[in-house]
């Protein structure tokens, strides 16, 4: 009966272990799809990856309300020449 009882633990601890590492990599895995730095990604591309994060966050985290992704010019400091 001790036996019985401690594997059931065990696997309870077991599985919960699993699951928290499945629950740490879904970010990781969101923010491995985005593009290498200093590539060109359009702004349809960018909403496209926003909403899915946005959907992804809403998937896993607890609270109420949404996130909506809308296009807009943003205003940004020149680049620095390329060389």
């Amino acid at each position: 009966m001790v036996l019985l009882s401690f594997l059931a633990i065990g696997q309870s601890v077991i599985g919960s272990t699993q699951i928290a590492a499945q629950e740490r990599r879904g970010p990781r895995i969101l923010l491995n799809t985005l593009p290498q730095v200093g590539t060109e990604w359009d702004g349809p591309g960018r909403m496209k990856w926003l909403q899915t994060a946005a959907n992804i966050f809403d998937l896993i985290y607890k609270g109420e309300g949404g996130i909506e992704i809308k296009s807009a010019i943003a205003t940004r400091s020149p680049r620095p020449p390329q060389d």
